[in-house]
């Protein structure tokens, strides 16, 4: 059983022990050893995390063993110190510290949930940590009857009142999840505060001594320091996806605070001085906690201009300023006066209404949380038009198949639905219906009969600002056209003159500059002069086409930009289905339903499409991995449909390559039924990120990428009216459905005609002769590096010219 020394234990030799510097050294020692370990525990969080979500790499997901190693490796030398040490106070301290050590460790299992799985973490971390509470209280039941005083409401409402304050730039520059992350995040921070109030305040001063006015400073001073280095310990702990940085600078002046509302202006340490500081130490967890989603914390979702990573800089800093300030009044208020309840209800009342007022005015009031997409078993098999001739009766007759499929199997879980007056989205590409849901609806909704799987649909909680649009550096003069000329698409235009007319494009990406000098000529909405049919933002509700990011007018305008594209007289229609680099499976579909029958801005995909006002081609420029959401199958109904309806689908593999083979692993690239494109550079090399085959995370070993094209340092139209260098197999993939616009230009009886168009891009592209990783051999045809090879314009386009 522990022991904490009281009244009745203290002796002669007891105080003397007192008067040592053995503890001292002790303690100075373990703060430099917990505030080294605790540094590179957080760095080694934050890479762990952003390697894992990122993806590219095959890395094991070690996240659970850095609370255990980070515990074991405090416990060891305060255990030992613990039995050196005879100071009783000093003594005191190192327990609290090793208590701390010990719940580390039991935080272990909290990391073992998936990445993105923030609620089940935090359930267990507040199981953890009421476990440990119940164990140590129990430990320390003989201590207890020696804290003295009782609850101090006019303290509590001081506390209370600080942390109010420290809330000011949580509610200025983030939002809250779901009203269900809200609770479990009040739960967990009121948990970790109850452990700074019982478990850090340690007795400055034994019974025997009578404090004097120069040993109470260094008291509190030096309980100050022990509970900076318990909020440092538990913020190191309790890490999720990365944000223990964030909790960890924005609690750390807290630890002197905490100290000053603990101990009272005689230097004893009270019940309500526990509580005060318990309480203190819940806001300052709490707001970053609450206010900020640690899976947003990704370098790949939030590294740009005005993302989330600069508001959490920047409310960090602030929050740590704030956290001074509060440290410097209490410390004061405890010096200069013994605050009433009128004083500190007024101080409550206060500095609450002016939370709640920014956050009612210049916040971002509401609950944001994560969405769940509902598959349903019923999936719609559209072989069967497949001998339909006509490319438009047939995208017409899979229209109506998909959506009558829907309605039919849909209507019993939407009567379910609007009887709990729930709000969902149907989809009839992929059968499905995506809606807010807590853990326990989710179960339900699972649980049916009539559904298939409850797949993540993760949101993007909303920014305190509108991001800037992007820009870019390069004018028209400054762009090197090799890539154009590496495929042959500059001798299609200017000896064969052929430039994409007749063919529609559909593009789905971060958005479109739609006056850019590059795209405005070709912009179907521009010719019709309506956006309706031509534009859809579900992202932002833009009404004209416009991109914030600049990827996807980047890459529209490989495909058909006035001077830098394969297919320049192609015509487009444009969809947001990644406004901010994290999609989910509704978003994609979103945008793949108005790819196949667009609909009016306001309208109803399910009875408001028109097929055939549909693109012919469809650019991919993006991947749907787990952290969005998707499986590896979720996708498939819909590229087998599109495929039937005479859609082709050109999707680019991914940039993982650097994880080696078997690295095309998100969907719709991996699929039989689109037309999957790696990236070379300009002296016909792979590029180092291309993702490469076999398809493995289906179990099929599908042979991908299908061919490749440049996309190392291409120049394309940007934001602003620009033009920007960028690579990535984002910019390759535009290549190929540049190339498919050409081919169906030269040739129009070839549209809709998907297996015969790829046989003859297979047949006609240039054999690769560029590098190759071991696992692969290029000699065989195709191979999961280059596909059949090269692609070639000018050749695949003499060929469907030759078919006419």
């Amino acid at each position: 059983m522990e022991s904490e020394l009281t009244g009745n234990q203290i002796t002669d030799e007891t105080l003397k022990q007192t008067k040592g510097c053995s503890g001292i050294a002790a303690l100075i020692l373990l703060s430099l050893w917990i505030v080294f370990l605790t540094i590179i525990t957080q760095i080694t969080n934050w890479t762990i995390f952003q390697v894992i979500f990122e993806g590219s790499f095959t890395f094991p997901d070690i996240r659970w063993l850095i609370p255990l190693i980070y515990g074991i490796l405090l416990f060891i030398p305060l255990v030992v110190a613990e039995q050196l040490v005879k100071e009783p106070v000093a003594k005191g301290r190192i327990q609290a510290l090793r208590y701390l050590s010990i719940l580390a460790v039991l935080f272990s299992p909290s990391r073992i949930p998936a990445i993105t799985d923030w609620q089940t973490t935090a359930a267990i971390q507040i199981a953890v940590v009421i476990l440990f509470l119940i164990v140590l209280l129990f430990i320390k039941r003989d201590a207890l009857h020696s804290w003295e005083g009782q609850p101090g409401l006019n303290h509590f409402l001081i506390a209370a009142s600080a942390g109010a304050i420290l809330g000011i730039p949580w509610v200025l520059w983030g939002a809250q999840g779901s009203s269900f992350d809200t609770l479990l995040a009040l739960l967990l921070c009121a948990a970790l505060g109850m452990v700074i109030g019982v478990v850090l305040p340690v007795n400055s001063f034994l019974k025997e001594e009578k404090p004097t006015l120069e040993s109470k400073p260094r008291g509190i001073w030096g309980a100050g320091w022990i509970v900076t280095l318990g909020l440092m310990i538990l913020s190191a702990a309790v890490d999720q996806n990365g944000n223990g940085w964030i909790l960890g600078l924005s609690v750390l002046p807290l630890g002197f605070a905490c100290a000053a509302l603990a101990y009272s202006s005689d230097g004893s340490l009270t019940v309500h001085g526990r509580i005060s500081s318990g309480v203190l130490a819940l806001f300052g967890f709490f707001w970053p906690m609450s206010m900020i989603d640690p899976d947003e914390l990704s370098m790949v979702i939030s590294l740009g201009k005005g993302e989330l990573l600069e508001y959490a800089v920047k409310s960090t800093a602030l929050a740590f300023g704030l956290a001074l300030l509060v440290m410097l009044f209490l410390y004061l208020l405890r010096h200069l006066t013994n605050p009433g309840l009128l004083f500190a209800s007024i101080s409550f009342i206060i500095s609450w209404g002016l939370i709640f007022g920014l956050y009612l005015y210049w916040g971002q009031p509401g609950f944001f949380g994560e969405k769940v997409f509902v598959v349903m078993k019923e999936q719609a098999d559209t072989e069967k038009f497949n001998p339909i001739a006509d490319p438009v009766e047939r995208r017409k007759a899979v229209y109506s198949f998909l959506v009558k499929n829907a309605e039919e199997s849909q209507k019993d879980i939407r009567s379910w639905l609007d009887s709990m007056g729930a709000r969902y989205t149907p989809y009839y590409l992929v059968n499905g219906i995506e809606l807010y849901a807590d853990p326990v609806f989710r179960a339900q909704l699972a649980a049916r009969e009539d559904v298939d799987r409850v797949l993540n649909s993760p949101m993007l909680r909303p920014l305190a600002e509108k991001i800037p649009t992007a820009s870019g550096i390069l004018a028209e003069s400054d762009i090197d056209r090799w890539n154009l000329q590496m495929i042959g698409a500059e001798k299609v235009q200017n000896e064969l003159h052929i430039y994409g007319d007749g063919v529609v494009i559909g593009q789905s990406d971060s958005g479109v500059q739609g006056d850019h000098p590059e795209l405005a000529a070709s912009y179907r909405g521009n010719l019709d002069h309506e956006n309706d049919y031509n534009w859809f933002d579900p992202w932002f509700g833009s009404t004209y086409p416009t991109d914030i990011g600049g990827h996807g007018t980047h890459t529209l305008g490989s495909i058909l930009g006035k001077s830098v594209g394969v297919a320049p007289g192609a015509k487009w229609i444009g969809c947001v289905n990644l406004g901010r680099n994290l999609g989910n499976p509704g978003f994609y579909l979103d945008c793949m339903q108005f790819m196949l029958a667009p609909f009016p801005q306001k309208g109803d995909p399910f009875k408001d499409g028109r097929p055939e006002k549909g693109a012919n081609i469809l650019n991919n420029s993006w991947g749907c991995p787990e952290v969005e959401g998707c499986d590896a199958n979720i996708f498939l109904p819909a590229v087998r449909a599109l495929k039937t309806a005479g859609v082709f689908v050109v999707v680019s593999t991914g940039n993982s390559g650097y994880g080696g083979c078997s690295t095309v692993k998100d969907p719709p690239a991996i699929y039989e039924d689109v037309y999957s494109v790696g990236a070379i550079d300009k002296s016909g090399n792979m590029a180092g990120f291309s993702s490469i085959g076999p398809v493995n995370v289906d179990g099929s070993g599908r042979i991908k990428p299908d061919i490749t094209a440049p996309g190392v340092d291409i120049a394309s139209s940007y934001p602003d009216s620009t033009y920007e260098i960028a690579s990535g197999t984002s910019m390759a993939g535009p290549h190929v459905a540049g190339v498919v616009a050409l081919m169906w230009s030269a040739n129009p009886t070839l549209i809709g005609e998907i297996d015969l168009t790829r046989a003859i891009l297979n047949m006609n592209a240039d054999a690769y002769t560029g590098v190759a990783p071991a696992c692969v051999n290029k000699e065989n045809v195709p191979n999961n590096v280059s596909g059949y090879g090269i692609v070639n314009a000018y050749k695949a386009v003499q060929e469907a010219i030759n078919l006419r």
